[in-house]
C-alpha cells in the first residue's frame, strides 16, 4: 500500500482565495430553479436575482433575508438564475449569516454614533 501525501499550496493571492469561495456556477442543461432553490439555497450561499427572476424564488421558505426589500438596495451582478447581467439584481442572504455580513440602517447609525462619542 502506497502512501500519498498532499502538501498545501503556499502562496495564495487574495483573488485566488476569493475565487475559492465562489459557487462553481450552473451546469449547462440544469434548470435555473433547481440551481437557485436547490443547490445555492442548500449551501447557504448569497443569491443574486434580477427583477424578472426574483418572484420565482420563495425566500421565506428557504430562510433568506431579502436585502432589497428592507434596505432598498440593489446590486450590479449577473443573475444566478438566467445569467444575465443587471444593475438591479436583488441580493438574498441566508438569515443566520445576516448579522455577520450585513448591518441594518439602525445598526449602522448606532455604530456611527458610538464612533462620534468615543472619538470626541
Amino acid at each position: 500500500m502506497s502512501v500519498t501525501t498532499f502538501s498545501p499550496r503556499k502562496a495564495w493571492t487574495k483573488p485566488e482565495v476569493l475565487k475559492s469561495y465562489e459557487a462553481p456556477g450552473r451546469k449547462r442543461g440544469r434548470p435555473p430553479g433547481v440551481w437557485v432553490a436547490g443547490d445555492l439555497a442548500e449551501l447557504h450561499k448569497a443569491i443574486w436575482l434580477c427583477p424578472d427572476c426574483d418572484h420565482r424564488f420563495d425566500w421565506k421558505r428557504h430562510h433568506y433575508y431579502p436585502v432589497y426589500k428592507y434596505e432598498k438596495t440593489t446590486v450590479q451582478a449577473n443573475c444566478d438564475a438566467c445569467k444575465a447581467p443587471s444593475r438591479l439584481c436583488r441580493l438574498f442572504l441566508y438569515e443566520p449569516t445576516v448579522p455577520r455580513a450585513w448591518l441594518t440602517k439602525d445598526e449602522a447609525r448606532q455604530v456611527r454614533q458610538h464612533a462620534i462619542i468615543v472619538g470626541g
